[in-house]
């Protein structure tokens, strides 16, 4: 999309002349201040710069609640409608942030698209443009909810889908688990400790033992109990020679 089919958006202006970088509201060729000074480590808006954007966007569209058919409706309208209806639901402040974050990079995209024009091919440009497989999917999600919100309130009859990226896949097999036995020396089916006997002291020699041990899919580490077979406790010596003398 060329700059001039974007959105409201906004846009960290570089220092000039007598006047420091601030943040601005990119609007076609209009160019609204937010009063918000822009840092010059700041990469991404602060919170009063996206509530500006925001109340802006609002103000502008004021989208018309009744029915209308999905070819006359701006995607931009669907997404007002429901960044003020849904936004207050968060309770938490960074929430609300990254929700106003996701509309927003909703409304550059999609904005200037009617409704009815929503199709696949424009979703797989938005993951592209956006570059995160993970974090397009869950802006889209924002999008599908904000469709079926609007439906939802009558506003339109048509059924329209959005289609997703699949998800990202994680290890699910045991690997990791695997790996991390073996920085600890558990391979090969047993683990290797030492068993004391009664009057063994530190630095005398002492027997070693194999415990068996069980890595479970999907889990991080998982290492069974031995059975009491399998480890029979072994009595001390002295009390061995009591019980050999006591039956003579």
């Amino acid at each position: 999309m060329s700059n001039a089919g974007k959105g409201p958006r906004l846009w960290k202006k570089p220092a000039q002349a007598g006047r420091q970088a601030h943040w601005v509201v990119k609007d076609g060729s209009k160019r609204i201040a937010t009063g918000c000074v822009a840092k010059s480590f700041e990469h991404r808006p602060p919170k009063e710069a996206e509530e500006f954007l925001a109340n802006y966007i609002a103000l502008k569209h004021a989208p018309e609640r009744k029915l209308r058919d999905v070819d006359l409706i701006p995607i931009a309208d669907v997404l007002a409608i429901y960044h003020a209806d849904r936004r207050d639901g968060f309770e938490e402040e960074v929430q609300q942030r990254r929700f106003d974050s996701s509309i927003n990079r909703l409304n550059d995209f999609f904005g200037l698209y009617m409704l009815g024009e929503m199709q696949e091919s424009l979703t797989k440009k938005f993951v592209k443009k956006r570059g995160n497989q993970g974090g397009a999917r869950r802006d889209l999600e924002n999008l599908r909810a904000a469709i079926n919100h609007h439906a939802d309130q009558n506003l339109h009859h048509a059924v329209i889908k959005v289609k997703l990226p699949p998800k990202v896949r994680h290890e699910t097999d045991g690997s990791t688990g695997a790996k991390l036995l073996g920085c600890f020396g558990l391979v090969g089916g047993t683990a290797r400790c030492r068993q004391f006997t009664a009057g063994d002291t530190r630095g005398k020699r002492s027997r070693r033992r194999s415990i068996p041990f069980v890595t479970l899919p999907g889990s991080f580490l998982s290492v069974s109990t031995p059975a009491p077979a399998q480890l029979p406790l072994q009595q001390p010596r002295r009390a061995a020679n009591m019980a050999a003398r006591s039956s003579i």
